[in-house]
């Protein structure tokens, strides 16, 4: 009988090592099939517009962008729909939490200070868009490292003032 029991729970044990295992496995290669999507041809080319864009137009909203450059509106909501989609991932536990710092926080930090939190959420707090775009870096704060966290954000509001500043010195009051 005490055979019977201990080939059961080896039985229990091996398998409950083996779903575990498993599911760490699937969980860190949805991480990186995230990541290959965030570096893929279309997402870099969408990223690329967006970023030009907004380096051209500090402090367009994306009103702005709706009305001025329709054409540029879909690839910065590609960009938010990919962030979107991260934080569903992480709130749901599909992805390896411990990975999606170092993989997505530098780019996310970056997006979120120089578009999404004065030029898109205030518009559209209460949109589900915004409020996952806010958890995620909420998120970003608890989890990902401190000193990466404050090199991030003072590198996108560096690049955010120099923009600004550029702007500033572009502008000719005896312009048309």
């Amino acid at each position: 009988m005490t055979e019977v029991l201990a080939a059961l729970l080896g039985t229990f044990v091996g398998g409950l090592i083996s779903w575990i295992t498993n599911v760490s496995t699937k969980k860190t290669q949805a991480t990186f099939d995230m990541k290959r999507e965030f570096d893929s041809p279309s997402m870099y080319q969408s990223r690329t517009i967006a970023h030009e864009l907004l380096k051209k137009h500090p402090t367009i909203t994306i009103d702005d962008v709706w009305e001025q450059y329709p054409d540029k509106q879909p690839h910065l909501w590609q960009i938010a729909s990919f962030y979107n989609q991260l934080w569903i991932a992480i709130k749901y536990r599909q992805v390896k939490l411990n990975l999606v710092p170092e993989l997505f926080g530098e780019a996310f930090i970056w997006w979120y200070v120089c578009f999404f939190k004065e030029r898109y959420i205030p518009k559209y707090q209460s949109s589900q868009t915004a409020k996952q775009l806010h958890s995620l870096r909420k998120w970003m704060n608890k989890h990902a490292d401190k000193a990466d966290m404050n090199d991030w954000e003072h590198f996108a509001l560096e690049e955010l003032r120099q923009y600004k500043l550029t702007l500033s010195n572009d502008f000719d009051p005896a312009s048309p």
